[in-house]
């Protein structure tokens, strides 16, 4: 999500809001006016460092994590490289997302310049933090499905040999319908698969348990 460089005010003491619209409201002791002597010496400009109380908050707005090492937007979208996931215009604004679609690994989530603390908290950086995560949880993900789809294909051709086996196929035919007992077989597939195991199996339990099995097992990986 893209937040343009609005300003608000702060409710509780009616000055201009340090932040930028769409993120959550810092605490009131961050306000440039109201706040301490140390907050307002604290560096937040990395390119010309200069001070909270130095900066135009008009111009260039504040970025608050809870972690409370706030800084610039310039200094913060330095920090998290914008212009790498994102198309900027000429006043350095995200416009649109980068065509990029190179996976991310754990190791690109940005953190806290000072304390290394999380910045998912940062609605402006949420993207590029979420990504991350999500690229390893999808890995996760492939690799699970992996390790439950292999043994299903290796076992689905074993099954399906044993069921084409002709003769094999005559004696079941021979054994489920002999005396001319006729079975029919319509409405889904599940419904047909069911009736025939309940057919088979009052003849013989061992005929058709494998691929049965296996259909159960499909079922539940679907």
């Amino acid at each position: 999500m893209l937040f343009t460089l609005q300003k608000c005010f702060v409710s509780t003491c009616g000055h201009q809001c340090p932040s930028v619209c769409g993120e959550i409201y810092p605490s009131e002791k961050y306000c440039q006016i109201c706040a301490s002597a140390e907050i307002k010496e604290t560096p937040v400009d990395f390119i010309l460092g200069e001070s909270y109380q130095e900066i135009n908050l008009t111009e260039n707005s504040c970025i608050f994590p809870k972690c409370g090492h706030f800084l610039t937007i310039e200094s913060m979208d330095g920090q998290m490289d914008l212009r790498k996931h994102y198309c900027l215009d000429d006043l350095e604004r995200p416009t649109a997302i980068s065509a990029s679609s190179t996976p991310f690994s754990i190791k690109d989530i940005r953190t806290c310049a000072t304390c290394r603390g999380s910045l998912r908290g940062l609605s402006r950086y949420g993207r590029l933090v979420r990504r991350a995560l999500l690229d390893k949880a999808t890995k996760k993900l492939i690799l699970y499905v992996n390790q439950r789809y292999m043994p299903l294909a290796q076992e689905l051709p074993r099954v399906l040999y044993e069921l084409q086996n002709r003769n094999r196929l005559e004696a079941l035919a021979a054994a489920v319908f002999r005396g001319n007992i006729q079975a029919r077989l319509d409405g889904p597939s599940a419904h047909q698969v069911e009736l025939m195991s309940y057919r088979i199996k009052k003849t013989s339990k061992v005929h058709w348990s494998g691929i049965l099995a296996l259909r159960c097992r499909l079922k539940e990986y679907q």
